[in-house]
């Protein structure tokens, strides 16, 4: 077996419907951007939700360099965007009526149907919508190659902005993800409360004494269950659990210190700003055709992958909502019914196969979901064992004081760091501490918004840490690689986003 580059790292994962971007990887882009583009890629689960994926570098690379061809032409990126936002809206559509639904009203063959119609519209908007990860995943083909025709015109114009400022500025997307209307929505709400004597003095008290008396205030009440329940799915991840009225508690008291008037007028001003900027940036620099070109798919896929991660975890919400009701007739969990496929499902509600129970705890405890040579195969045990026996692994130095990344947003902070990997970490998160992940995903998007600062392991401007930490307006360092590796709970950094380093003040130790 050739060696395997690790692609990604993911904690409290499944394996359905996530799988499916392996096989579309390894098969569906053929159909999407030419036969080139496939490379042979795998997914683990092991010890019910660690995920891994590897990839082989070489194919990979070569599939990254082919596709970044193929959406250097214009015609062809306006395709792709295209089909991956039409794509979106109908996933979103469908699993929005799956979310409607009494599904203890349909048949099994109904359900069938259902679950045939998730996984082809999870697959087509992967094949389409994914297109721009392989480009950014690990090399940052598209982000680099902006860069460096960026550098080269700075210097010739002898132009003011720093490169990371003059990138960050151009690529900034006015289009608004989910994230930023609950935020806008909630605003609103904070508005409301400042503009209403006893709702203010309600949230001038303790967390614990507002969510004992806040639903004696009947109007206020019912316009923060409606905000909660509108937006359970926002951080809902590969499975939950949904935001909690106690969430958006939370979130109201952080936008209620800050002054919500006063956040919003800085909100419309940064954007007014960003707008000028990006004008005179523009004004300033004579760029060709071709480089106006490589600056829209930078803004425009960054959003538009912001925008599909949106999607596909209010779709997993929606997914759970059938394994809810197909385990109910045939005796299994949602939890086990993430590790069976949708092909299985279907065949399990038609009366064409019995649940093995036996398959689903050993895929529980290891499993490899791999597509190789075009063909997908499902492991468990030995088998599966031979992947992470072949993954490279980094060997870290000793005494390291100084981490290198890159820049997703602008800023500076000092603060105590928190290495939150799953769950189990979120509660010794604080308030204004540092947060520090492999990756993030949206289940820590209450972290998020109350961080001082986020590092990750991971990069690539269009990696959920980026979209979010730019959404938010946080300071953010991506692609540090071994950032949860070098750090403890309780360091004390410094960290420069702009230049993408961060410095070990002091170590809890």
């Amino acid at each position: 077996m050739k060696p395997w580059k690790l692609l990604n790292k993911q904690y409290n994962a499944v394996l359905f419907p996530y799988a499916y971007h392996i096989k579309v990887m390894g098969h569906e882009f053929a159909r999407t951007c030419g036969i080139q583009a496939p490379a042979d890629n795998y997914v683990e689960l092991r010890n019910d939700g660690q995920l891994t994926q590897g990839f082989h570098w070489d194919e990979f690379h070569s599939a990254g360099k082919y596709i970044l061809d193929r959406l250097s032409q214009r015609d062809y990126a306006k395709e792709v965007l295209k089909n991956t936002n039409d794509y979106l809206d109908t996933f979103f559509v469908f699993s929005e009526e799956i979310v409607n639904s009494d599904l203890r009203e349909k048949t099994n063959e109904e359900l069938a149907d259902m679950v045939q119609k998730f996984v082809d519209l999870f697959i087509e908007v992967s094949a389409w919508g994914v297109l721009i990860s392989i480009v950014e995943y690990e090399h940052e083909l598209l982000s680099k190659k902006m860069k460096h025709m960026l550098a080269r015109k700075i210097k010739e114009s002898e132009f003011y902005f720093s490169l990371e400022e003059a990138f960050q500025i151009l690529t900034i997307n006015f289009g608004k993800t989910y994230v930023v209307k609950e935020r806008d929505e909630l605003l609103s709400i904070a508005k409301q409360i400042v503009d209403n004597k006893e709702w203010s003095d309600l949230f001038d008290q303790d967390f614990d004494h507002i969510m004992t008396h806040f639903i004696s205030h009947r109007e206020l009440s019912d316009m923060i269950a409606k905000h909660s329940k509108k937006y359970e799915w926002l951080s809902y991840g590969f499975e939950g659990p949904v935001l909690k009225m106690s969430d958006t508690i939370n979130s109201l008291l952080e936008l209620l210190k800050k002054g919500p008037y006063e956040l919003e007028i800085s909100i419309e001003k940064n954007e007014e700003s960003t707008k000028l900027l990006q004008k005179n940036i523009q004004s300033k620099i004579d760029f060709s055709e071709e480089e106006e070109h490589i600056i829209w798919m930078v803004k425009e896929f960054g959003f538009s992958k912001a925008y599909r991660k949106d999607i596909e975890y209010h779709s997993y919400y929606a997914y759970d909502l059938l394994l809810s009701e197909i385990g109910r007739r045939f005796y299994f969990d949602r939890h086990r019914g993430r590790y069976l496929s949708g092909e299985e499902l279907i065949e399990i509600l038609l009366g064409k196969k019995e649940v093995d129970y036996n398959t689903i705890n050993d895929r529980i405890q290891l499993s490899v979901y791999a597509c190789e040579d075009g063909e997908v195969n499902i492991f468990t045990g030995e088998k599966a064992e031979e992947y992470q026996k072949h993954m490279e692994v980094d060997v870290d130095g000793e005494s390291i004081r100084e981490l290198q990344g890159q820049c997703a947003c602008q800023g500076k902070a000092r603060g105590r760091v928190k290495i939150v990997l799953d769950q189990k970490d979120y509660s010794k998160f604080q308030a204004h501490d540092i947060l520090v992940s492999y990756a993030t995903n949206p289940n820590m998007l209450p972290l998020m918004k109350i961080s001082k600062a986020i590092i990750t392991d991971m990069g690539g401007v269009t990696c959920h840490a980026a979209i979010v930490s730019r959404e938010l307006n946080t300071p953010c360092i991506i692609g540090t690689k071994k950032a949860t590796r070098v750090l403890k709970d309780g360091d004390l950094v410094e960290m420069d986003a702009e230049k993408g380093i961060i410095k070990i003040i002091k170590n809890d130790s």
